[in-house]
């Protein structure tokens, strides 16, 4: 299995990482109120798992279509837009997605099911 890696920063700028070698694992990494543009912002609790490649695929489906769906990007990150980079055999891609953008929801679900929050 080739190496990929996908980072998904939310509105918030909390991230969700997921990286595919020998197993794949996802990792949440919420932003602390030191690090939050309003300073009391807390994201959470951090969060890594071991997850199959059959539960990865609904998220993975998600980013790509995200990824493709040109007219959902915008050029400069804003409050509220959310980001994927992705990482495969030495290429990589990123795109800012519209605060207004369906498949920031439809991320974020996806995430959060796999993750059990």
């Amino acid at each position: 299995m080739d190496y990929v890696r996908y980072d998904y920063s939310d509105g918030n700028g909390n991230v969700f990482r997921i990286i595919r070698e020998k197993e794949i694992t996802v990792e949440y990494v919420p932003v602390r109120p030191v690090m939050s543009s309003s300073g009391s912002y807390d994201g959470g609790m951090p969060v890594k798992k071991t997850v199959s490649a059959e539960a990865l695929m609904p998220v993975i489906a998600a980013l790509e279509n995200a990824i493709r769906k040109t007219e959902i990007h915008i050029q400069s990150r804003v409050k509220l837009s959310g980001v994927i980079s992705r990482y495969q055999s030495g290429n990589s891609t990123t795109v800012i997605l519209s605060p207004e953008a369906e498949e920031i929801h439809l991320i974020e679900d996806a995430l959060s099911r796999l993750l059990g929050k």
